[in-house]
């Protein structure tokens, strides 16, 4: 009985192959993910697009109380929201 071994070269091929699977598959999923998040319901782009006291300024909703105050509140959103 003679064992057939497969070539070195074969082998760091298959390795590399495997490799590469496992990083497109893994690049996949991350695009999937980051790609799935939520968006604004209607109500909220309502109210938005209304004029009650909400500003918009380059990347900010600016939400003005209808009194002056010194107390303010900051959103900052996570969790792919």
């Amino acid at each position: 009985m003679s064992k057939h071994k497969m070539p070195l070269r074969k082998k760091l091929l298959m390795a590399g192959a495997v490799v590469l699977v496992v990083l497109i598959l893994l690049m996949g999923a991350f695009f999937w993910y980051v790609s799935d998040y939520y968006r604004a319901e209607d109500v909220a782009l309502a109210v938005l697009s209304g004029e009650n006291g909400i500003t918009l300024q380059d990347d900010l909703t600016i939400l003005s109380p209808s009194a002056p105050t010194d107390t303010a509140i900051i959103f900052y959103p996570g969790a792919k929201v």
